[in-house]
Formats: structure tokens, sequence, C-alpha cells
């Protein structure tokens, strides 16, 4: 026990002679600047517009935390769980809980995830705690996931609907159970018209993504927007890459200018947020904290409307129309699919939407050897080519391509989980891969 406290005062001292590690966060709802500071092991908190230092409020003890997975100054999300805090630190899968009955700051996850999920959109709904989107790998992405405690992992989830290629954490926002993204793809562009930013909204309770519509570029451009980033607070976007003051509501789809002698209220660097009412501003300025504040109903008597935010893609007045459309396709469906049944005949899908690459290459593997056939990672990481990269960036490249086919089968076949992970007979500790037989069925169509 002496050797342990020897060496675990030896790593402290290690890491904070190169400077002071901690994780720091504003909590909007009680104006305070909260921190975990593991130099000295404290909880601290600071009053902003009152205190001018952080004040300890009780020493905490570390549960499963390894000091080498938290890098200096990480920016952290930071969730309330009644009077404790859920922590994640987005690119690296970690989630922590600051529980402060009992002082108490605990690892909960298990995973070595790495660089897959930076600047993600993460939220708390229903009290489980979800990652959409992200960046890593010089790509954005679209993938939604939850961390499931049982296994103290992050699981992959598949959605329905037309979902957007990039999900950002500054290009969206979570209002009453739905998301709000602006597809990112690149900035804004009026060069190529057919590459307008989409705009899509996901509902968080059925799963389902709906395309809403695309930005009005032009206006956006005219009053200086070339960027999707904004900040996101209760259906409002704020644009703080202008010089102009400009926020929208994605409610009335309405874009404003704040026209009034304050209007460097919202074109500082800081952060917007919309509370109880009110609107309000928190700028950190050289360790210097300040909260600035105005009533909504200022806001929106002091501002000049300048058009709308985006166009809607299928007007309203067509929905009837479609809806009957969809429901005569659906059951006429229904009943060729009943015949084909009857008589037995082979049933021969069409996919309507392209393979994802390396797909091909994987189902050969099982035309030549049956539908019991299990690859392990070694040979999946060989169909797919990428064995040749390091361990970690290998197991980024074949969990990316089996979401990308459990999506694919989803969307063209209603099959779910088309690739499933099972633990090999011998040795629990390595993972291969199955498809199912109903995919299986399904192999000549798809190389076809």
């Amino acid at each position: 026990m002496k050797k342990f406290f020897l060496f675990f005062g030896f790593f402290f001292h290690s890491i904070f002679s190169f400077g002071q590690l901690s994780f720091e966060w504003f909590n909007k709802e009680k104006g305070l600047l909260e921190r975990i500071n593991f130099q000295s092991g404290n909880y601290e908190t600071l009053k902003v517009n009152k205190d001018n230092t952080f004040k300890v409020q009780g020493k905490l003890r570390i549960d499963g935390v390894n000091l080498a997975d938290i890098k200096p100054n990480f920016d952290v999300n930071v969730f309330p769980k009644g009077k404790n805090r859920i922590l994640t630190v987005p690119g690296t899968g970690q989630v922590y809980e600051l529980d402060l009955n009992l002082n108490l700051f605990k690892r909960l996850d298990k995973t070595f995830y790495r660089g897959y999920n930076f600047k993600a959109l993460q939220f708390v709904q229903n009290d489980t705690l979800y990652s959409l989107g992200g960046t890593g790998f010089w790509q954005y992405h679209n993938v939604l996931s939850f961390f499931d405690p049982s296994s103290a992992e992050w699981q992959v989830m598949y959605p329905k609907g037309v979902k957007p290629e990039g999900i950002y954490s500054y290009s969206s926002g979570i209002s009453d159970g739905k998301v709000f993204a602006v597809e990112k793809q690149r900035d804004l562009d009026l060069k190529d018209p057919d590459r307008n930013a989409q705009i899509f909204e996901f509902d968080i309770k059925s799963k389902i993504w709906t395309k809403v519509g695309e930005l009005n570029s032009s206006l956006l451009s005219e009053i200086g927007i070339n960027t999707t980033e904004f900040q996101y607070s209760s259906y409002h976007l704020f644009f703080l890459h202008t010089q102009e003051p400009i926020y929208a509501d994605f409610k009335t789809n309405e874009v404003f200018k704040y026209n009034e002698s304050r209007r460097s209220f919202l074109t500082n660097k800081g952060s917007i947020y919309i509370s109880k009412g009110w609107v309000y501003t928190y700028l950190n300025e050289h360790n210097k904290f300040k909260i600035d504040s105005i009533p909504y109903s200022e806001l929106k008597k002091n501002s000049i409307f300048l058009g709308t935010l985006y166009t809607i893609s299928t007007p309203k007045t067509n929905n009837y129309v479609i809806g009957g459309l969809g429901l005569v396709v659906l059951l006429g469906s229904i009943l060729i699919f009943k015949l084909i049944l009857k008589s037995k005949s082979k049933i021969q899908l069409k996919p309507s939407s392209s393979a994802p690459k390396y797909l091909n290459k994987f189902l050969e593997v099982y035309k030549q050897n049956g539908s019991d056939y299990l690859i392990s990672t070694e040979e999946l990481s060989r169909i797919i080519e990428c064995d040749l990269m390091a361990f970690d960036t290998q197991r980024q490249y074949r969990s990316k391509f089996i979401s990308a086919v459990n999506s694919y089968a989803l969307e063209n076949f209603n099959i779910t989980e088309a690739i499933f992970r099972s633990n090999h007979e011998s040795d629990k500790r390595f993972i291969q891969y199955g498809i199912k037989n109903e995919f299986f069925d399904l192999i000549e169509v798809v190389i076809a």
C-alpha cells in the first residue's frame, strides 16, 4: 500500500509539473463556474459576477480514474443528474460521474474508443446519454450511439428516415426531445446551389430523421454569414461569425438583426443561451468571468426582420395527397408480397441506395463459405483494406464499415443488425462477425 501511494504521488507530481489539470464548466442554471481540480483533489466553484476566485466546496475521492487518460485543458460536456453531474470528454468516449453527496468522482465507462466523435452533439434524454455525429479521420459523420451503463460501453443505434451526411455540435441543437441539425458538408457556397446546406430534424423518441428543407443561402450570404456554425438555445440560432448581431427563430422560420445600442451583446465571443424569458451571455476573457442579460421581449422588440431561415422541402398543402398515395402504395405492396409468398416465388429486391464500399467483397466471403461462417477481426480488416494501419485505427474503420452496412440493410431491406458481433467460442476475448440469414439470402441481389 505504501508503494502505491508513493507511485501515486510521483505520478501526480510528474503531470502537474507541466501545468494544472482540471475539468471546468459553466453551470448556466446557477450562474456558477464549477471545477474539479485534480491538483488539489477538490471540487471548487466560482459565483460569476460575485466571486473573484474559486472556493473549495469539498475534497473528492477518486475512483477508477486513470489520470494518463486525462489531458490538460480538455473541454468537457456536463449533464445534471439530480445533484450529481455526468461528464463526457468528446473524442474519447470517456464518461465520468461527480457525486456531490458522497464527494466522489468516478469513471463509468470501460471503453478505449478514440478519435471519431470530436465535436459530437451529446445530450441526455429520459436518463439516457446519447452522442450524435462528430468529426474524426478528416470527415464528419452521422452515427448515433448511446451509453449503456450495464456494459459500460457506447452502443450504436440505427435511426430511420433521411439522415444528414454529417452532424456537428456547432451546427445543431436539441429542444423538446427533438434534434435540429444543419448538415455539415461545407460552408455556404452560392456557386453550387445543388449543394445548399440541408436542414434536418430528429425525433429522439421515435428515432426517425426528417428533412425539413435547406438554408436560405442567398439571404445568409447577403448579411455576411458564410458558415453553418451557430450557438443554439431554445429553437434559436445565434450566428457569431458576423459583424452584425444576427439570430434566427427556427420555430417561426425567421431571421432577425438585433438593432439596438447594446448590439455588442450578441456579437461577443461568449456563450449565449435563453432561460425563463431572458437571454444571457457568459464570457470568460483572460480568466475574468461575466454574465450579462436582457429580457427576451426586449430582444424581439428591438430586432428587425430580415427574411426566412430556410425553404421547406415539401409544401404542407401536398401532405394529404402524398399521404394518400403512400397508403395506396403500401396496400398494393402488401398484396403483391402476399401473392409472391403464396406462389413461393423468389423475392427479387432492388436496393434504393448504393452499397457501402467493400460490401461486395465482404459478401463474396460468405458466398464461398456459407451463412454460418464467422469472420475474424483480422480478416475483416484485410477485406476493408485497413490491416496495415494502427490497431485503434483498424477498430474505427471496422466499426464504421459495420455501421454503414447495417444502416444500408435497414433502409433497403428492413433488416436490423445485418452484421452482428459474436464472441469466439474458445476465447471470449476475441470478436467474430457473422451475418443474418435474411441478409445472406439477398447476396445475389446486393452483389448484382
